[in-house]
């Protein structure tokens, strides 16, 4: 039902969450076990179990086996380790994002192994999002979420590919998911298709922390460094992204 494209609705990509352990840090606030994940790697110092996530691995075998050839590793909160509250979504004393400074190059070692890791289990993924929606403020979200201004996310992104490239992962970084369509636009096109201030945009979590989260393709694709590292191409979601104002834009 999933996967034929003669008797179902044909997925041509198939989407893996690598969790960041809320399973353990977060029944209190992620009340539904559904949106909780568990993790590979459960502290710094401990070994990776590639075990967990026994049920994301049968589908992600399920979908090669059925002849899926697109696939892309996701993540929406680094792991809980790595975090500055110990949690799977940020609060609002922690900043622009929930993910510590001095952890950034940890993250993208941690990705990279599971890159590998699934590469040797013949399960190589074509892409790797590192970050996801990072536009929304995600305070106590009852999910896995985190937020990152735009600084914050070069920054993982320049860590990621040093690392996809010291270990010759050809895996592409993709870039940014943010939360919606309409936030890839400059400020003035956004005002004229919206008819709303670009400071509404995206769930307005620039305007309630430090830095800026909209304007991507200018800030991404018109970045040379960085767009080459994200294959000059960028991705968003469709939320919220229904207006019209009535006016033909060219």
């Amino acid at each position: 039902m999933l996967f034929s494209q003669d008797k179902g609705i044909g997925l041509s990509l198939w989407r893996f969450n690598i969790g960041a352990g809320s399973e353990l840090t977060d029944k209190d606030i992620i009340t539904d076990r559904f949106r909780r994940t568990e993790s590979f790697k459960t502290a710094e110092n401990e070994p990776y179990n590639w075990e967990k996530q026994a049920g994301q691995q049968w589908f992600l075998q399920a979908a090669k086996k059925r002849g899926v050839e697109e696939f892309i590793a996701f993540v929406n909160s680094p792991p809980v380790w790595m975090t500055k509250n110990g949690h799977g979504q940020p609060d609002p004393s922690v900043g622009s994002t929930n993910l510590k400074e001095e952890n950034i190059k940890d993250y993208a070692i941690f990705l990279a192994d599971v890159l590998e890791h699934f590469k040797r289990e013949k399960l190589p993924f074509n892409y790797i999002s590192p970050i996801n929606e990072p536009t929304w403020d995600w305070n106590y979200a009852g999910q896995e979420g985190n937020r990152y201004n735009i600084e914050d996310m070069k920054k993982v992104i320049r860590a990621l590919n040093k690392e996809l490239k010291n270990r010759d992962l050809d895996t592409e970084i993709d870039s940014p998911e943010a939360v919606e369509y309409t936030s890839l636009l400059d400020d003035d096109i956004y005002s004229k298709f919206t008819g709303r201030d670009s400071q509404y945009s995206s769930g307005n979590a620039g305007g309630a922390y430090p830095g800026k989260y909209r304007e991507y393709i200018k800030e991404f694709l018109g970045d040379p460094e960085i767009s080459e590292m994200i294959g000059n191409k960028i991705s968003a979601h469709a939320y919220w992204s229904d207006y019209f104002s009535g006016e033909r834009i060219d």
